[in-house]
C-alpha cells in the first residue's frame, strides 16, 4: 500500500464498502500493516452514503492516514482535525459527488430485487459493473446461485438516481459543487476528450499543496500516469450546480415508505425525466446538423 502514497507512514484508510449483511454503504477502517487489508473491497462507485458519524474517535486515535469519501463527510472531518490540530497527519480525498439519494430508495429497491430473484440469501451489489465498458452504468446483483444485470435506462434504482428526485434535502443546497476541504478530488473524466477511451480515464484534482506533492510522488514512482489538463475541464462536463428540489419531494419520500411499488413511482414521478432520456440521442443529431449546415 506503501506505493500508492509513499510520502506516509499510512496507518489507516477509510473508505466506505457495501455491506451484504446490512444492505448498505459502511464506513469501513483498515490497517494498512494488517495482514488481512483488503484494498479491492474499496473499489467500485456506490451511489448510497455510508455512515460516517461513528468513525472520527477510531480516526483521530490512528495518528495518520488516507480518508476518502464525499465533499460533505470529508469537509466535517476537516474540521474536525483542524480542532484537535492533526490536520496535517492526514491525507483528504473527495468524491466529485452528483448527489446521494436517500435510503428509503435504496432499501425499496433491494427488497423487490430479492423478491425478483426469489433470494433469502443476502445479495452482493455491484454499482458500476465495468466488466461491460465505463460508458454505460451497470448494476449487477449478486447471489449464490446467479447474476444480474441491469442497464441504467432499465434500472429502478438508476431512474431515480438520475433523475435527481429523490436525493437527501442538503444535496439541493450543496456547498461543494465548486468548492472542497479535501487535498485531492477525485470522478470520472466525463466529456469529450476521452470518449473513445474503453478502460476510462479518471479526473484526479490536486487542490492542496500536499494533494500535488502526493500526486507528483505517484508519478515519479511510476504508480501512476498522469496527463495534465485544463481545470475547465472539470467545470464544462461535470456538475457544477446544484439541481432543483422538486416540487413534489415531499410526497416522492412519503410513496418510499408506503407499498407503492418503485415501477409504480417511476410512472408517476419520472415521465419527464424518462422523456427527456429518450429524445437526447435525437436533439444530438439535430444539434450536430444544424452545426455542420451553419459552417
Amino acid at each position: 500500500m506503501e506505493k500508492f502514497f509513499p510520502d506516509y507512514e499510512i496507518i489507516e484508510w477509510n473508505e466506505s464498502n457495501y455491506d451484504v449483511n446490512k444492505k448498505r454503504a459502511v464506513t469501513d477502517i483498515q490497517s494498512i500493516k494488517s495482514n488481512q487489508f483488503d484494498i479491492h473491497k474499496y473499489q467500485g462507485s456506490k451511489y448510497i452514503q455510508s455512515d460516517f458519524s461513528n468513525v472520527f474517535d477510531t480516526i483521530l486515535s490512528s495518528n495518520e492516514g488516507v480518508i476518502t469519501g464525499t465533499p460533505c463527510q470529508i469537509s466535517a472531518l476537516h474540521n474536525f482535525l483542524l480542532l484537535h490540530n492533526v490536520r496535517d497527519k492526514y491525507l483528504l480525498v473527495d468524491l466529485i459527488c452528483h448527489g446521494v439519494p436517500t435510503n428509503l430508495l435504496w432499501n425499496k429497491y433491494i427488497k423487490e430485487k430479492e423478491h425478483q430473484l426469489g433470494s433469502n440469501e443476502s445479495m452482493d451489489v455491484l454499482f458500476r459493473d465495468k466488466s461491460f465498458g465505463w460508458r454505460d452504468k451497470i448494476i449487477t446483483l449478486v447471489t449464490s446461485k446467479q447474476y444480474l444485470h441491469i442497464n441504467e435506462k432499465k434500472d429502478l434504482f438508476y431512474v431515480f438516481f438520475l433523475a435527481a428526485n429523490c436525493y437527501a434535502e442538503s444535496c439541493y443546497e450543496c456547498n461543494y459543487r465548486c468548492s472542497s476541504n479535501a487535498d485531492i478530488r477525485i470522478g470520472d473524466y466525463w466529456g469529450k476528450k476521452y470518449y473513445g477511451e474503453k478502460m476510462g480515464m479518471s479526473m484526479v484534482l490536486p487542490l492542496t499543496a500536499k494533494g500535488f506533492s502526493e500526486l507528483q510522488i505517484l508519478k515519479n514512482k511510476k504508480a501512476i500516469t498522469i496527463e495534465n489538463g485544463s481545470v475547465n475541464d472539470y467545470f464544462k462536463s461535470q456538475q457544477t450546480k446544484n439541481h432543483y428540489k422538486p416540487l413534489e419531494y415531499s410526497k416522492i419520500i412519503s410513496d418510499f415508505k408506503s407499498t407503492s411499488t418503485l415501477t409504480q413511482m417511476r410512472k408517476k414521478y419520472c415521465k419527464t425525466f424518462i422523456f427527456k432520456q429518450k429524445i437526447k440521442p435525437f436533439i444530438k443529431i439535430m444539434s450536430l446538423f444544424l452545426h455542420r449546415k451553419g459552417e
